[in-house]
């Protein structure tokens, strides 16, 4: 019982981490960018952000963002 409590933790632990990564944080939204290439748009980002190409650091940004120099 104590092997099968601790395999389903682990997969809840796995699944959580996958979830996490394909889905904006409260912190990247309210930072207003994240990093990731134009095929890794995470979900619930807002449809008014955009693709910023910039190689190893290309970023989904908001629109105000993208004139500023905080990122």
């Amino acid at each position: 019982m104590k092997k099968l409590l601790i395999t389903i933790i682990a997969i809840s632990s796995v699944l959580t981490a996958c979830t996490s990564t394909n889905t904006i944080t409260k912190d990247e939204m309210n930072q207003g960018w994240y990093y990731g290439q134009q095929d890794e748009q995470k979900e619930g980002t807002p449809e008014d952000w955009t693709f910023l190409e910039d190689g190893e650091n290309s970023k989904w940004i908001k629109p105000l963002v993208e004139n500023m120099m905080d990122y």
